[in-house]
């Protein structure tokens, strides 16, 4: 009887594996020699680029600001003051393609708590200056004209295209000798590019040190010289 018991279970025991064996899973090994041979090595860097050059162009802003006890009274008195000022800067040979409103505001000022004691308007506009020498004389001829708010000024390049082309070069030839240094290190020698890609790269920046003020009257505005940046990723194989 023991014997035959002991043979009904390990028969069971035998049926249960097999079972087991035949509906579980199957996990499929696959080698990374593949892959491997598909992502050679290489090294990456990355090379960063610059040239100056001076502004071609200057935007002046300047605005008007009124304050009236009414809206409406608070903007009569901003539209006169507003065409006295762009009538001042057209006798400067500014034509209307180079004036462009840039905001107007209204909103109620409230000395005290829940009460409206009037209301101030701010028109401000943006000037086109194509002679960077003449900002200063834009701008003061603005301010003489009524303008009382406002006052920035940005410098810019009109076509960088052929600058931004002189930061790439030197983006480029940045980044060899840093992946030439990394090959040394290891032992080996650089033998082609495998990818390169443009990382973004910065607009024109003014530099701390402005030059070209001299000779310019009334209010000193310096337009410096401009940096236009470029950055590349680079892989090299070795």
């Amino acid at each position: 009887m023991k014997t035959n018991l002991f043979a009904i279970v390990i028969a069971v025991a035998a049926i249960i594996i097999a079972a087991a064996v035949t509906f579980a899973p199957r996990w499929e090994i696959r080698s990374t020699a593949a892959a491997q041979t598909l992502t050679p090595s290489g090294i990456t860097v990355w090379g960063d680029g610059s040239v100056k050059a001076a502004p071609d162009i200057a935007y002046v802003t300047v605005g008007v600001q009124t304050r009236a006890a009414t809206a409406q009274e608070a903007q009569r008195e901003n539209a006169s003051a507003m065409k006295n000022v762009l009538a001042k800067l057209e006798q400067l040979g500014l034509t209307k393609k180079d004036l462009q409103t840039s905001g107007i505001n209204i909103y109620p000022v409230m000395e005290k708590p829940g009460t409206v004691s009037g209301y101030t308007v701010t028109n401000n506009v943006m000037v086109t200056v194509h002679d960077v020498s003449k900002a200063g004389e834009v701008f003061d001829a603005a301010i003489g004209a009524g303008a009382n708010t406002g006052g920035n000024v940005r410098f810019a390049i009109k076509d960088d295209s052929k600058l931004r082309q002189a930061a790439l070069e030197a983006a480029v030839k940045a980044a060899r000798p840093k992946a030439e240094a990394i090959a040394s290190a290891l032992g080996v020698k650089i033998k082609d590019v495998q990818s390169v890609t443009e990382e973004y790269g910065g607009g024109p920046m003014p530099l701390p040190y402005a030059k070209g003020a001299e000779g310019m009257g009334g209010t000193p505005i310096l337009p410096g010289e401009l940096t236009i940046t470029a950055r590349v990723r680079i892989v090299y194989s070795y």
